[in-house]
């Protein structure tokens, strides 16, 4: 489980983000989601970003804005998320994002 952390400013900007007490970037925050998510509640990547979805409330387009890859693959008979990138994602989605899981589900912020 990752302990992750988002700063942002009055303006809706991302001040900083750390994982594990690391500088990361917007991918490496996503990625650090997912795979938190992935470990306490959900089978696969896929739930996972549902759960997202969900919390912050996210339209379709706004989940495709931080999945920059086509979202799905399939590995034998698993489907799988590709790896998200989210470095062109607005910092307010991103920043929505963590507000909304910091509310409904802190766990997953380690």
């Amino acid at each position: 489980m990752h302990k992750i952390l988002l700063n942002s400013t009055s303006n809706n900007e991302i001040e900083s983000i750390t994982i594990d007490g690391n500088n990361a970037l917007k991918w490496n925050f996503m990625h650090a989601l997912l795979n938190n998510i992935f470990e306490t509640d959900r089978h696969n990547e896929v739930e996972a970003l549902e759960d997202i979805k969900l919390w912050a409330n996210l339209s379709d387009e706004e989940v495709n804005q931080i999945l920059t890859f086509s979202p799905c693959e399939r590995k034998g008979d698993t489907t799988h998320l590709k790896s998200p990138a989210a470095e062109t994602a607005p910092d307010e989605l991103l920043i929505r994002i963590y507000e909304a899981i910091k509310e409904k589900a802190p766990h997953v912020l380690g």
